[in-house]
This record gives C-alpha cells, sequence and structure tokens, in this order.
C-alpha cells in the first residue's frame, strides 16, 4: 500500500507542472481564425449574391426589350411566312391559267434592333446571336436572289424565302424563351402561339427533307441545321449525290 505522503507528494508535484501557455495561446488562435474565416467567407458569399441579384435585377429590363425585339421578328416572321405561301398559291393558279386571288401587300423580312436603345446591359452572348440574325438574312436573301436567277422558278423561290422566316423566326422565338426563363417573366399568348406556329413548320420540313433527303432544296444555313440534326440523312443525302454524278 502507497504511503500516503508519497501519493500526497505526487499530486502536488504534478499540480504544479507548469501549464504551457503557448499550446493552449495557438490552439485557441487556430479556433479563432477557423470562425472567423467561416464568418468571413459566409458575409462575402452573402455579399456575392446580394451583388449577382443587384445585376440581375438591372439587366432584367434590357433583356426583357431583347425578347420582345426577337418576339416581334418571330411574329414578323409569321406573316412573311403566310405572305410566300399567298405568293406560291398564285404562282400555281397561274400554271394552271387560272386567275390569281388578290395578294397581301408584300413587306420585306427584316429585324429591327431599335427596341433595344442599350446593348450594355446585354450579355455579350445573347448580343452575338441578335446580331448574327441579320447578318444571316441578308446572306440567306443574297442566296435566293442568285437561285433565282439561275434555276429557281418563281414558285421555287418563295418556298425558299419562306424557309427563311421558318428557321431565323425559330431561332428569334427560342432565343426569346431562353431570356424570358433567365428573367422569370412568361412571354404573352401571342408570342406562345407564334413561336408553336414556327416549330410546326420546322419540324414538317425537318420530315420532308429527313423523307426524301437530297430531294428537297433548302437554304444552306437550314441544310446545315438539318444536316448536323440528322447526321444519318446527310450520308443518305451525300451518297445520292455521289450516284447522280
Amino acid at each position: 500500500m502507497a504511503d500516503p505522503q508519497t501519493v500526497t507528494l505526487a499530486v502536488t508535484q504534478a499540480a504544479a507542472q507548469p501549464v504551457n501557455w503557448w499550446v493552449v495561446g495557438a490552439s485557441s488562435a487556430v479556433i479563432s481564425a477557423l470562425v472567423n474565416g467561416g464568418f468571413k467567407w459566409w458575409e462575402y458569399r452573402a455579399t456575392r449574391r446580394e451583388e449577382q441579384a443587384r445585376r440581375a435585377e438591372q439587366r432584367a429590363p434590357a433583356l426583357l426589350n431583347a425578347a420582345l425585339m426577337l418576339e416581334a421578328f418571330a411574329r414578323q416572321a409569321v406573316g412573311y411566312l403566310d405572305g410566300c405561301a399567298a405568293q406560291i398559291s398564285a404562282c400555281v393558279a397561274e400554271m394552271h391559267g387560272d386567275a390569281p386571288g388578290e395578294l397581301p401587300k408584300w413587306t420585306p423580312l427584316t429585324f429591327d434592333t431599335s427596341i433595344v436603345s442599350d446593348w450594355t446591359d446585354v450579355p455579350v452572348a445573347i448580343v452575338s446571336q441578335c446580331r448574327e440574325l441579320p447578318i444571316a438574312l441578308e446572306a440567306s436573301h443574297g442566296w435566293i436572289d442568285q437561285a433565282a436567277r439561275e434555276w429557281a422558278d418563281n414558285r421555287e423561290a418563295y418556298e425558299l424565302d419562306g424557309q427563311r422566316a421558318i428557321l431565323y423566326g425559330t431561332i428569334a422565338a427560342d432565343l426569346a424563351r431562353q431570356i424570358r426563363a433567365d428573367i422569370k417573366t412568361d412571354p404573352s399568348v401571342l408570342a406562345q402561339d407564334c413561336a408553336a406556329r414556327l416549330l410546326r413548320e420546322y419540324h414538317d420540313l425537318q420530315q420532308r427533307y429527313g423523307a426524301r433527303p437530297g430531294e428537297v432544296e433548302l437554304i444552306p444555313d437550314l441544310r446545315a441545321r438539318f444536316e448536323r440534326e440528322l447526321p444519318a440523312r446527310r450520308s443518305a443525302r451525300v451518297r445520292r449525290a455521289s450516284e447522280r454524278g
């Protein structure tokens, strides 16, 4: 059995051991740094979210104008497509010796960017796509003019012109939908109806192309898009073209 005096001496010596305050202080500093770092990170995240929300709110009016501009073009494209259909009907009537009916006033298909007065708050990716549309419109118009001079009759030229309305109207309507989804704003019923009409026309044309690859004449941009979406049909078209050659 241990001597009580010995036990008391051991306890006293243990209690008298010096505390390593440097270690304690370092541990406290680490904990404090972690806590402060966590608060700073949370504060940074909160500030960043507030800045992003504020920036999104600042951009919203410009983005809404961009969506309205694209939807206006899509509506114009639907009207232009109907105008092309009327011209095609007139061409067919003349081919059969019939008198064509009264035709609507012809209005060129144009992309009006005036509704967006300031593009500063519009993301560059959207600006790029919006500015590409009028360039593509002009290029396809020139291609059809050349085709009309070289090989296309009036009916074929109007069919090709209608494809411009379908393709670029669909692109505009889809981009407008993406923009509205970003700013959480629903389109009007009229805009939705026009987008749905263009999409139906697009799918109908795509099915015709898929059923007869190489036999349906398309404007270059539309052919490139269909060949990307239907690569197997592209191979069939190339094969038929080589057989004809």
